[in-house]
């Protein structure tokens, strides 16, 4: 039995839908989604949260920078993941999701995806089963699992 549409997604920016149960559960649709992204023809995945009753069509994809969402680039054995919040003031904040540890220095891990280069730390980078689970979670609540922290992506560093 499926339900009705919660989530909005986009992949590569540019191609919108909804997250679906109709053929998978949640958690295997979004495990086979992310299993799918291979750096090129698929490198971005971001899911968020439709309006209450809307469908992705009803939503004006211009206003999704105004919004919360967790995305990866990458492929299904070398992605990041990010959440977009927003604190107090409505000031939004870019955070890339990590394991705890030490980020000393620069990040020296290359993420690559479509033409892009994204340098993270390692304890940054997801294959796509342990990316799923982040997802899942921030698909039911909007919050990532409390093993993970997060810290600031500068917006403003070039990625490439």
């Amino acid at each position: 039995m499926s339900s009705a549409p919660t989530h909005g997604t986009t992949m590569n920016g540019r191609r919108h839908g909804e997250l679906v149960d109709y053929f998978r559960s949640y958690p295997d649709q979004i495990l086979a989604t992310l299993s799918n992204m291979d750096g090129d023809s698929f490198f971005a995945w971001q899911l968020w949260e439709l309006p209450e009753g809307a469908r992705h069509h009803d939503v004006d994809v211009v206003t999704l920078d105004q919004r919360t969402y967790i995305q990866c680039a990458g492929s299904a054995d070398a992605m990041s993941v990010e959440v977009r919040a927003f604190d107090d003031d409505g000031v939004p904040h870019q955070l890339i999701v990590g394991r705890p540890g030490s980020r000393e220095g620069e990040p020296g891990v290359a993420i690559t995806f479509a033409e892009n280069t994204l340098h993270v730390y390692e304890l940054e980078v997801f294959n796509a089963t342990e990316a799923a689970g982040i997802f899942y979670q921030y698909f039911l609540d909007g919050t990532i699992p409390a093993q993970y922290v997060t810290r600031e992506f500068d917006m403003t560093r070039p990625t490439s």
